[in-house]
């Protein structure tokens, strides 16, 4: 509001005192009330950056609507495979409608910025988290990172002897509180060695790291397969991704073509002649 005009502050402040009216208004109603021309709404919704008045009022209503908290529909002996398939379906969607408002970006950017200047990645993880560890390895080396995953703990205790202030380690841990990651991040950090930790809040590994990305737990639930977590984690790995690929300014950074030679290797359906016979 500080960079708006008189009459712009009007219609700011009519706004932010009562969104869930002006929600309901057009733009005739909001000038009124705001004692300003309809002219200057436009200037108002255009300066936030939208074209039309009524994406204003659909962003205004998602921005007022209370987020509702992660609901876990368990999955029953006696359910159908209609039952699972909705059951998987709506728990993942409402996990990830609860990571992009846990997600903070300024915590993410610390940490693109934090890899994308060391000399060497080493990704570390136990346990089911070890396939989205895998995951970020193979990513990032698509980005000409030189990056590694550690599993075992002898792997991962010769690391975090050898590292230095010029490298950086990438902990995964759903709950923050596996013992051996905790006591390698020390060892690490006691070498300099940069730590990156995507865990679990106020776990012993996020309070240890000096980057933190942390993700609510949702499980207390599948034993099998605790799936709404890992998906988060896999959606952080592509986010940091392909915000590692606009730091080194690549022109495609959600595909990365240029990085991949899967178009060369996959067999063609058809022959490139499609006249020919037998």
């Amino acid at each position: 509001m500080a960079t708006m005009s008189k009459s712009e502050k009007s219609v700011a402040s009519v706004i932010l005192k009562n969104p869930h009216e002006v929600i309901n208004m057009n733009m005739a109603a909001l000038a009124g009330v705001s004692n300003v021309s309809e002219p200057t709404v436009v200037r108002v919704f255009n300066g936030l950056g939208f074209k039309k008045f009524h994406d204003f009022k659909i962003r205004l209503a998602q921005a007022i609507v209370p987020m509702a908290p992660f609901c876990y529909d368990r999955i029953h002996k006696n359910d159908s495979i209609a039952d699972v398939i909705k059951k998987t379906c709506n728990n993942s969607i409402n996990a990830i409608q609860m990571a992009e408002h846990e997600f903070n970006s300024t915590d993410i950017a610390n940490v693109v910025n934090a890899i994308d200047n060391a000399h060497f990645v080493g990704i570390l993880s136990s346990g089911l988290t070890e396939i989205v560890a895998l995951d970020a390895e193979h990513k990032f080396s698509r980005l000409g990172i030189r990056c590694s995953t550690a599993f075992r703990a002898t792997q991962q205790l010769m690391l975090s002897q050898n590292v230095d202030k010029n490298d950086m380690l990438v902990i995964i841990s759903q709950s923050g509180t596996t013992r051996r990651l905790v006591e390698v991040a020390q060892k690490a950090k006691q070498r300099g060695c940069g730590i990156v930790c995507i865990t679990a809040p106020d776990s012993p590994l996020a309070q240890l790291c000096d980057y933190a990305i942390t993700i609510t737990p949702y499980e207390r639930i599948e034993t099998m397969t605790p799936l709404s977590s890992r998906f988060i984690h896999h959606i952080l790995v592509n986010i940091l991704v392909a915000s590692l690929a606009i730091t080194k300014q690549s022109d495609n950074p959600d595909q990365l073509p240029a990085l991949d030679s899967w178009m060369e290797n996959k067999i063609s359906y058809f022959n490139a002649d499609t006249t020919t016979e037998g």
